[in-house]
């Protein structure tokens, strides 16, 4: 069954504490931590202290590198994350990163845009435990769903099954298109933001557990 990993990028941060005290009454057990630079995406977001302020939660912390030359971090993030997951497009040598990153006992995990097809992680098979698909476009919250994206989850489902690698899939997931979203392909992890942090998180997280 999918777990659900809540992108915090959508909290309000004045009330973060509280926040996540519902996530985990809610049986929420990772927090998805999106961690932009303004080069490989155009936003910024947060990075170090919130990290270090989220490292005794007791959460499993999903760390997603949205960032240009991530081998320069990666060990500090390694720090944190029970999950790190770098982007195919970010980097010459990914082999090299996603090694480095299972060497710090952290998981490696190698992320895709919508418009990447599946034939450069080919060659990283048996490198990554995680396949991380993006259903938008990198950098901002909100944005709508691209279901063309799931053509791609469908072609990754067999190497799933050979190499053992877990799927995740970010970007655009609402109530509304969850179930077809989970119907697409067999997913280990699915990503919400603003669908789980807005409004009422604890009826969110009701009619989100009634579909997975």
């Amino acid at each position: 069954m999918a777990k659900l990993a809540p992108s915090i990028l959508n909290a309000d941060f004045k009330i973060l504490g509280e926040q996540l005290r519902i996530l985990k009454q809610g049986s929420v057990d990772t927090l998805h931590i999106d961690v932009m630079d303004g080069h490989f995406v155009d936003n910024i977001s947060f990075a170090f202290p919130i990290l270090e302020s989220l490292k005794d939660s007791d959460f499993s912390l999903d760390i997603h590198l949205m960032i240009s030359d991530p081998m320069k971090y990666v060990e500090r993030f390694c720090q944190y994350g029970d999950i790190v997951t770098i982007h195919l497009e970010a980097s010459s040598q990914p082999a090299e990163i996603l090694r480095y990153i299972r060497q710090k006992c952290t998981k490696a995990g190698i992320a895709i845009n919508p418009d990447t097809p599946i034939d450069g992680l080919l060659p990283l098979m048996g490198e990554f435990d995680l396949a991380l698909i993006m259903s938008v476009f990198p950098g901002y919250g909100g944005q709508s769903f691209m279901p063309e994206t799931l053509e791609k989850a469908q072609l990754l489902q067999e190497y799933k099954i050979k190499h053992g690698f877990m799927m995740e899939i970010d970007g655009g997931i609402t109530i509304n298109n969850l179930e077809s979203v989970l119907n697409a392909a067999e997913f280990d992890y699915i990503v919400m933001g603003s669908a789980v942090m807005k409004n009422n998180i604890k009826e969110n997280l009701d009619q989100i557990r009634r579909i997975l």
